[in-house]
Order: C-alpha cells, then structure tokens, then sequence
C-alpha cells in the first residue's frame, strides 16, 4: 500500500523543580511502570472527570537508553470511540495488532496517538496535546516524581520569511485564548484568555444595523490585533523571542505580522517533520517505522 505521511512535532521537556532535570523524566515514568499501583493499562487509566467514564490511558510503550516510546488512547465507554476488552486492561500492555487479532475494531479509537521521549525533548505526531500528555504523564509519576513539575513547550524556529524580533502586531481571530508566559527565571504567568463569541453574541445587539446583520449572517469574525511594543533594554533577544513564540506556536488561529507586513501562521513556527510511513493492508501505521523516525527526528534535534 501507498506510504502514509505523517507530521511530527517537536517539544523541548521544561522541568519546574530546584533540585531536578529533565534526565530524570525517563527514569520516573520506567520506575511507574514496573510498579504494582501503574503495572496494569486498568491501573493506568487517568480519569478525565468524575462525572464521565472517558480516561486516558497508556496502553503501549518501548524503553531504551534514554529513549521512550509510547501510544496513548482515549477510552470512552458508551461513545463511538469505544473501550478495551476486560481481558485486555489487565494486561502490562498492548499494541494494534494484539487488539487486531482479538477482534477489536481499531477504526473506532479516534483518541489513538504516539509520542517518544529523550532527556530533554518530545515527539508527538499530533499537534496540540502536549498540555494533555502533560498532565498524563505527571499524574502517572506522581508517586515517583516529588514536587517537580514536568511540562512541554513547543520548539520553535524562525521561518526566512519573518524574523520574530521584527514582529510588529499579532491578531488573533475569534475563539483564541492563550497564555503570556513571563521570562523562564519566573515562576508566575500572566495569562490572558479571549473569549470573542461572547463579544460577538453582545454586539449582535447594537443599533447599528449593517453590523448587526453582517455578525448574524454569520458573514464576518472578529479580529483582535495586539501591537507589538519595542524590546525593553534589560531584556535579551532570545527572551524576547520566547515571550512572542513560546505559547503561542501551535495555535493556527494566530497570526504575526512584521514591520514590513509580511505575515506568518503561528502554526508554521513550531518545528516538525514529514515522514513517511509504511503501513498495513488494513492501512494501520507500522508502529516500529514510527518509533523508528521518532527517534532519528529527536537525535536530529539534539544536534542543532
């Protein structure tokens, strides 16, 4: 069958602790895995809510010399999305082709996807779950992991269209919210949430009726532009670089423009990879060529 492309995003792995690195990341999570409270994929279903039965779940996972590979699922009984086997959560682990050969229709996981970790970076090959991995992740160490914190931030790199210390205004169109993190010395952030659909159902109501017709017909969207004040002299470029890309890099709906008005997706910022993978008769990805290119995306990565 015809190779399947795949896109493969890159994250560096941010340690909130004094007395621990990312080293320690690996070593945490091989340490969970072994033990009697994370042994099982029942025993490593993180609940989403008490008040729903969805979870997520480590089902599989590969170590090696600091390297982890592992697919995460989306269980969610009673939905479309379905749920494993009872047979199959008491097992240590479980791949595509083990639920294959037991009769489990994998075209109804929609919450199927893989990651790979190094001392210091991670791989996914889905966009915008690094704050969910997260939060799995940190919750399946708790016991092993003390009071450091673990989260990803995006790898961003500068296109030769735009430069980002010449960005002159950053528009974000309706539905955005997003978090201005302070330098990485700080602990504290500030964070802005912007919630246009309210502002938009309010003005829906002005008496003015060109915009009033124009927002109920759905015809236009709101745009906030954001002008980008000039580098304080106490701040390094590269400081200044992260405060603009850092949060902002996965998020489609943002847009810079430079002093010259030129114009960059923030989505096109975060580092990431094409590859292509061979895939089954039954078009399921062979999750070996997977890891395989995960792994040779983050030695890449840590040459740079």
């Amino acid at each position: 069958m015809k190779p399947k492309k795949e896109i493969l995003y890159a994250y560096s792995i941010i340690t909130e602790a004094v007395s621990k690195d990312s080293d320690t990341f690996i070593r945490d999570i091989g340490q969970a895995l072994r033990s009697d409270g994370r042994e099982t994929i029942e025993k490593r279903r993180m609940e989403l809510s008490h008040r729903t039965e969805d979870a997520d779940v480590l089902v599989f996972s590969s170590e090696g010399k600091d390297f982890f590979f592992g697919m995460m699922m989306t269980l969610s009984p009673g939905n479309l999305m379905g749920t494993l086997p009872k047979e199959a959560m008491k097992e240590k682990s479980i791949n595509i082709n083990k639920l294959k050969n037991d009769g489990v229709d994998i075209t109804k996981y929609k919450g199927v996807y893989y990651f790979a970790l190094s001392k210091t970076k991670l791989i996914c090959n889905v966009s915008a779950k690094q704050k969910r991995l997260s939060v799995y992740l940190n919750w399946l160490i708790e016991a092993f992991r003390g009071k450091t914190h673990y989260r990803f931030e995006p790898i961003v790199h500068e296109q030769k269209e735009i430069k980002l210390e010449g960005i002159k205004r950053i528009l974000f169109q309706s539905g955005v919210g997003f978090d201005l993190p302070s330098l990485p010395q700080e602990n504290n952030k500030f964070a802005i949430n912007i919630a246009f659909n309210n502002l938009l159902e309010n003005l829906k109501n002005l008496d003015n009726q060109q915009i009033s017709r124009l927002l109920k017909d759905d015809i236009v969207q709101a745009t906030l532009v954001f002008e980008v004040k000039k580098r304080p002299k106490d701040r390094s470029k590269e400081d200044h670089k992260k405060l603009l890309a850092r949060t902002l890099a996965t998020d489609e709906n943002i847009t810079f423009v430079d002093k010259k008005g030129k114009k960059i997706e923030g989505a096109l910022i975060q580092t990431k990879k094409e590859v292509e993978l061979e895939i089954t008769d039954k078009g399921i990805i062979i999750e070996e060529g997977l890891k395989q290119e995960m792994k040779k995306f983050l030695l890449e990565l840590e040459k740079q």
